[in-house]
């Protein structure tokens, strides 16, 4: 496969994402709040032979994939480098218990005017709401109980009047203030714990990954809503994207880049492996590998884009999948989707998803301060701890499971968490910040990239698309114009 056309830039500006789409996708399970980033471990080998290409791309997740594949399409010379011996970055395909699950991105957001929309249809991968039926059940871990619909229908109805005070809130309480600080505002007094709590865990933990007082309240009003429709997985997982973008492409795994030197005759790449030389770079790391210094720039990068590493924050949200003999769950009281509300300080595994019939598997999703702490729990301490809380909120022992699969975004060296965020202090200029090219050749793409759009999919995509418009021209040959899709060749 091949990319032909793409956006115009202005799609960048334009497109959208609802700041709750999370939230309604999971129907409203909820998460709980916690660590550090951890360094990226270098490789002892010493680099050896100098290989030129015409665009380096660093990176082969949905962003470097992306540019590269456009690139190819116009006959470009491009060579993708990916520190891992697998492409995709933080999207990985995996099956548990015969369900196919995607451990990392798993969502097509407001999928109406979403470009991967079209390029889905175009491979011809079906899409479909994730358990759309499914009643969502809420348990108060304090009072031991599960809440009652009108109960939680109050809560949602808190949610949507928090979303619609946000911009208010935030003019009052000035640029530094957290996600918390709204919170406390909008919902004041020993009355209302249970609706702050609540916000806390949907608001933050799940839709952007972090605790309540680590996250920005602006980011709440940043999102513009110009895309639209529930938010939608694709059937087999986003692996299947990932391959048919890299199909064509010079991949070279096991590649992690340590330095990116700029000079005259134009820019070195050194690896844990080898050199490589050429014109153009794409850098499409996350957020949390350039923070943590791992990759050296010579020149150092520019004062302006070092402030918005600095100023902004990686999320952290991680995943246990549980496959079951049987849907134990599906006959109980309480029916999943479901989530446990609890203080910040009762360590709860807090929301699980019924990843729906035929098969039998369970998702559990915790994010922010918890998922810090947890991240690097045994597989067995997971299994135990997230036991305890189905059989506290269903009401029955639940069997052991077949097959786990539990992520650790967080301790990823490639990753180093899941997406990125504004904190307290932080604003849209910092992405924008980040997404300026350093010269001419050298030039930024991913999802941290894109202010509108960050933490998706769609937005790394297009960052992918903008990157590899810039290498273009500053191969002084043609742009693109149109809307990316793939099309068979």
């Amino acid at each position: 496969m091949a990319l032909s056309q793409t956006w115009e830039a202005s799609a960048l500006d334009t497109a959208r994402m609802t700041p709750i789409t999370r939230r309604r996708l999971l129907g409203g399970a909820f998460a709980i709040i916690g660590g550090a980033l951890m360094p990226v471990a270098a490789c002892a080998r010493r680099p050896s032979a100098e290989v030129a290409a015409g665009v380096i791309v660093i990176g082969a997740g949905i962003a470097g994939l992306t540019a590269a594949n456009l690139l190819h399409t116009a006959g470009v010379a491009v060579t993708v480098l990916e520190a891992r011996d697998r492409i995709g970055g933080r999207i990985r395909t995996t099956e548990v218990a015969g369900t196919p699950v995607d451990l990392g991105a798993s969502w097509i957001h407001t999928p109406r005017g979403n470009p991967l929309t079209p390029l889905m249809a175009e491979l011809n991968i079906d899409t479909k709401p994730l358990s759309p039926d499914t009643p969502v059940r809420a348990y108060d871990a304090r009072l031991d109980r599960l809440l009652t619909a009108a109960e939680l229908r109050r809560l949602d109805a808190a949610y949507e009047e928090f979303d619609d005070a946000s911009d208010r809130l935030s003019r009052a309480l000035g640029p530094n203030a957290s996600m918390q600080d709204g919170i406390d505002a909008f919902a004041p007094g020993p009355g209302r714990a249970l609706v702050r709590t609540y916000l806390g865990l949907t608001v933050a933990t799940l839709d952007y990954a972090l605790s309540a007082p680590d996250l920005a309240l602006a980011s709440q009003g940043l999102y513009q809503e110009s895309l639209s429709g529930p938010d939608l997985i694709p059937v087999g997982g986003y692996g299947q994207l990932v391959e048919a973008l890299a199909r064509p492409i010079d991949i070279r795994r096991n590649q992690a880049v340590q330095a990116i030197t700029a000079e005259d005759s134009g820019i070195e790449v050194r690896t844990t492996v080898t050199r490589f030389r050429a014109g153009t770079v794409i850098v499409t790391l996350p957020l949390g590998v350039l923070q943590s210094g791992a990759v050296t720039f010579s020149p150092p990068l520019p004062l302006e884009k070092q402030g918005a590493l600095d100023r902004l924050r990686m999320g952290h949200l991680e995943k246990v999948v549980l496959g079951y003999p049987d849907g134990w769950w599906r006959d109980s009281r309480t029916r999943l989707n479901l989530a446990a509300i609890s203080d910040s300080d009762s360590e709860e595994y807090p929301s699980f998803v019924d990843l729906g019939t035929p098969g039998t598997t369970l998702m559990c999703l915790y994010g922010g301060r918890f998922a810090q702490r947890h991240a690097g729990d045994s597989e067995a301490e997971k299994v135990r701890a997230i036991g305890e809380v189905l059989a506290r909120i269903t009401g029955q022992q639940p069997p052991a499971p077949l097959e786990v699969r539990a992520t650790d975004w967080t301790h990823d060296p490639y990753s180093l968490g899941s997406y990125s965020n504004l904190a307290p202090g932080a604003d849209e200029t910092d992405f924008r910040a980040l997404a300026q090219p350093v010269g001419e050749r050298i030039l930024f793409a991913g999802e941290a990239t894109v202010p509108k759009v960050y933490q998706t999919v769609h937005g790394a995509y297009l960052s992918g698309v903008r990157a590899a418009q810039q290498a273009m021209r500053g191969a002084n040959e043609f742009s693109f114009g149109g809307a990316p899709i793939l099309t068979p060749g």
